[in-house]
């Protein structure tokens, strides 16, 4: 019975490490992300202001530019909060 008791609590701790890697995992990309588009956009809008083409180039810059380096800056948020 006691070896039972012991086996659900060591799951239930796995469970609850699984589950707090996961908020960590959404909470420091969210974090990248945000951090990598205010940057980028700011730089974006320094350059040129009111272009609407520019805007549009501005979308492929998304995908080039601020996805690559969020999951970059994700990895770095993570591996210091890991700490």
């Amino acid at each position: 019975m006691m070896n039972n008791s012991r086996a659900r609590t060591e799951n239930h701790e796995q469970v609850f490490v699984s589950v707090n890697q996961k908020k960590l995992d959404v909470f420091s990309a969210l974090i990248a992300f945000f951090l990598v588009w205010k940057a980028y956009w700011w730089v974006f809008h320094l350059i040129s202001p009111q272009d609407t083409i520019i805007d549009i180039l501005a979308l492929f810059g998304v995908i080039i530019l601020v996805i690559p380096c969020s999951v970059i800056l994700q990895l770095k948020i993570r591996s210091f909060m890991k700490k």
